[in-house]
């Protein structure tokens, strides 16, 4: 970049360079890192510098003409980092358009035909443009007969009062904190200098209305940033760049707008990175939300170790009688008064008006306390469990808060056991706003969107007057599946239009942990689905099918068509698209004719490309799913005969003789994929007289006498943080079921065909046995028939007997926990719930003695 603002090519000489010295021109260097300055123009020196300049044709309504400007970008002396970046950046691309590169002034050249008036300056004052007023980001953009104005309201973020700079100031920040709140809390924003980027001393919660105005001015000219990186920039090729007439204020739809990408915070971000998140819209909203103290945000109050001594009785206690020290008691009556003085501190210590009453992550069962019991509502099923429970706890506390401090807002999320509503509530708090979390991409299924949308309408209902809905996303990696929704998106932020405040998506880069964050080849995909929903952000109203069709044409060039063709038949089969080999190949025909259709080596081809290396994994599993599931392990389950081998009492112990006369089969590390150190055999029977199937499993130890049991009642979900054992079915007819068994005998069984549905019963029969160095288990799972999923969908096993032709898919699996210690196994080596590698299994028949 050069730093005296002169367009390329046009050259002062050494003389004209000493003049411009001499007549006290000066170089204005940032605070920022960056090695770029812009030039300080006293009045004097205004008229000598014209006469350096290229001249300007006569007419006065183009920015650029034919490749020459004829406007000079006008910026405040003292504009904050955002505004002058904003500057920068209207140069920068208007020379890419255009070649021509316009000077940045802090006052009008009168030599100069076309003013670019960007923020707020004397000039806009006397034309009565207020940016101010442009909340949440938004801008105005006007012209007039020889200016144009890109202004909105631009301020620098102040950090809080007591905050980290680096991760190494914690220790002292706390003690800070400590002494201004005068209590053990947790200190509320750790991570909030990776929300900086010191390269560009920009702050992901800076507000920046005018940098939003020239973006929205370059998009006019056709400028896209659908990447990070070049691959994803659009800047068409212009000569002559005219001079608008516009008068036109834009404000957003929705004012959160924040992706949280896991594993790249913005501070860690590349320039390029953190500009484009800056180009694509997006704003952490602090003007609504504040600093962002987090989700699950009770644990502000609960996670100090000097708490979880000092005040046990604010933990959900366990079965055992240990307190958990990480998921909270909700009934406590010290809690809720320490979660109102944790709020009141974080306003009295920051000013902070938005705060979270969230329990903590993995809160899958009750406390088991004598206050809560019975707070539980296992009839909404699994999603419902703790929905009254949780939500009564942070409207008592918003409701408390409301009394003394109306300002500030109180949310909580739709999570986990609580995504349910509740039923003990009809208003909420004045000063209450719910968070809905949602996987935006089910919406593709009918029933859980109309689920997802039921919901979310029972919710509203609950709103008080004026009140407002949070939305918090996750857009997942879709592990090489082309996973767009451009259209699910669209329609879901139109219909939330008026209703939302917006929200925070998670949005996760890649499943591979060591590859979490690198190069974007993670965004194949995901981009497009991150683009429409920023520009439904801002417009909720706009035509979807003229975003797309300005995206396919701009980015894809001569495979405008076919990618096309590619995306929307991707947008309707990429749920099977790792399952069905037809899919599958019919992806590889679309992209292959996108292929054929762009030049070697061009920027399209390269964009094609990119999303073709994508998708290439799902060749292999294509070559896998034509040849079936041949590769993964194989069980038999013997054919009891009761004449022949007697009756099988489950009683847990494996003693019958008909136990003895078939192989073990045994688990697999799921670290090592070796043998566990403690290691889990099973054999399975199938009882044609019943139409049962029966499995024993021994799980030796080297003691018992400190078995982990986390569960004492049947359909505890806390029995997953214990020992246990999980058998895993997946019929011909249903896809899948499980069944998690505990050593003292309590069994949690779980329909997982869509999502967790913990009404469905098994009606299996167990019975476990603990021995000296081993426990065991017997269960007796009796199948009802192909048609038992549609009659009684919450009873019983789907299906028919496992036979070679029609074979069972399954897994068993063990968790062993001690503390810390977590020793995981299954039979296939794999993880638990991974369905393409589950083993198979059918019924053979002992051969004759």
């Amino acid at each position: 970049m050069r730093g005296d603002n002169r367009p390329e090519g046009d050259s002062l000489t050494a003389g004209q360079e000493r003049s411009v010295k001499a007549a006290g021109l000066k170089k204005r260097f940032p605070t920022h890192t960056r090695y770029h300055y812009r030039m300080k123009f006293p009045l004097l020196a205004l008229t000598f510098l014209a006469a350096l300049l290229p001249a300007f044709a006569a007419a006065e309504n183009f920015l650029v003409k034919d490749g020459r400007p004829h406007a000079q970008i006008i910026v405040r002396e003292d504009a904050p980092r955002p505004l002058e970046l904003a500057a920068e950046q209207l140069q920068e691309y208007v020379q890419k358009i255009s070649g021509a590169r316009l000077p940045i002034h802090d006052r009008i050249d009168e030599n100069i035909p076309v003013k670019i008036y960007v923020g707020q300056s004397q000039y806009t004052d006397q034309l009565g443009l207020d940016g101010d007023q442009f909340i949440h980001g938004g801008f105005h953009v006007k012209s007039g007969d020889d200016w144009l104005a890109l202004v909105g309201r631009d301020r620098r973020f102040v950090w809080p009062k007591i905050s980290p700079r680096k991760h190494s100031d914690l220790p002292k920040v706390y003690e800070e904190w400590d002494q201004a709140s005068g209590e053990k809390f947790r200190y509320p924003y750790p991570t909030i200098w990776k929300t900086h980027h010191r390269e560009l001393d920009i702050h992901e919660k800076d507000e920046r209305g005018s940098f939003n105005a020239t973006t929205y001015f370059l998009r006019s000219l056709g400028v896209r940033w659908y990447l990070p990186d070049e691959i994803g920039e659009v800047v068409p090729e212009k000569r002559t760049i005219a001079l608008p007439e516009i008068d036109k204020e834009v404000r957003p739809d929705f004012p959160i707008r924040w992706p949280n990408q896991h594993a790249r915070r913005f501070g860690g971000a590349s320039q390029k990175e953190a500009l484009w998140h800056w180009r694509m819209g997006w704003s952490q909203a602090p003007e609504v939300i504040g600093y962002g103290n987090g989700s699950h945000d009770i644990a502000g109050v609960t996670d100090r170790d000097e708490t979880r001594k000092e005040h046990p009785e604010y933990y959900a206690l366990l079965e055992n009688g240990e307190r958990d020290h990480i998921k909270q008691c909700l009934s406590s009556e010290g809690l809720f008064q320490a979660n109102l003085r944790y709020i009141k501190a974080l306003d009295q210590v920051f000013g902070d008006k938005f705060v979270q009453v969230m329990p903590a992550d993995a809160y899958t069962s009750i406390c088991k306390c004598p206050l809560c019991e019975g707070l539980d509502t296992p009839e909404k099923g699994y999603r419902g469990l703790l929905s009254n429970y949780a939500w009564e706890y942070s409207d008592k506390v918003a409701k408390e808060i409301y009394k003394t401090h109306p300002d500030i807002t109180v949310s909580n999320q739709a999570y986990g056991t609580y995504v349910v509503p509740p039923d003990n509530i009809t208003k909420f708090s004045p000063n209450f706003v719910p968070q809905l979390a949602q996987h935006r991409h089910d919406f593709i299924d009918p029933d859980k969107k109309k689920t997802t949308l039921a919901h979310r309408q029972a919710f509203i209902d609950m709103l008080p007057e004026g009140g407002k809905i949070m939305i918090n996303e996750k857009y997942r990696w879709g592990n090489h599946k082309p996973m767009y929704y451009p259209h699910i998106i669209a329609e879901d932020l139109k219909s939330l239009k008026g209703i939302s405040l917006g929200g925070i998506y998670e949005v996760f880069r890649s499943q591979n942990k060591q590859k979490r964050g690198e190069g974007i080849d993670w965004m194949a995909d995901m981009h497009l689905n991150l683009y429409v929903t920023s520009m439904f952000w801002w417009d909720a109203d706009q035509d979807i099918e003229e975003l797309l069709g300005y995206y396919y044409k701009s980015f894809y060039g001569p495979a405008e068509k076919e990618m096309k063709a590619f995306i929307e038949y991707s947008e309707k089969n990429w749920p099977s698209s790792d399952r069905d080999p037809v899919i599958i190949g019919e992806l590889f025909t679309l992209i292959d004719k996108a292929l054929n259709k762009v030049e070697e080596g061009s920027i399209y081809a390269k964009r094609v490309s990119m999303v073709y290396d994508h998708i290439r994994p799902l060749q292999e599993v294509q070559a896998k799913l034509a040849m079936g599931r041949e590769d993964v392990p194989l069980a038999y389950a013997i054919k009891l005969f009761k004449k022949k081998h007697g009756e099988i009492t489950v009683d847990g112990k494996l003693d019958e003789e008909v136990w003895s006369k078939w192989p073990t089969y045994k688990l697999k590390d799921l670290e090592t994929g070796g043998k566990p150190e403690f290691q889990t055999t099973f054999k399975a029977i199938w009882d044609d007289g019943s139409s049962s199937m029966i499995f024993g499993v021994k799980c030796d130890e080297d003691t018992t006498k400190d078995l982990n049991i986390s569960a004492k009642e049947n359909d505890d979900m806390a029995i997953f943080a214990g020992d246990v054992v999980e058998i895993i079915i997946e019929t011909l007819s249903h896809s899948y079921y499980q069944i998690a068994i505990s050593p003292n005998g309590v069994m949690t069984d779980l329909d997982r065909k869509d999502d967790i549905e913990s009404r469905w019963n098994s009606e299996a029969t167990v019975a476990t046995f603990i021995g000296e160095d081993f426990w065991s288990l017997e269960i007796e799972i009796p199948v009802a028939g192909e048609n038992q999923g549609l009659l009684l969908p919450f009873n019983g096993v789907a299906g028919s007997a496992p036979v070679e032709v029609y074979p069972w898919y399954f897994n068993i699996g063990r968790a062993r926990i001690r503390g810390e210690d977590k020793q995981v196994s299954s039979f296939n080596g794999e993880g638990f719930h991974d369905v393409v590698k589950f083993g198979k299994m059918h019924f053979r028949v002992i051969k004759k003695e």
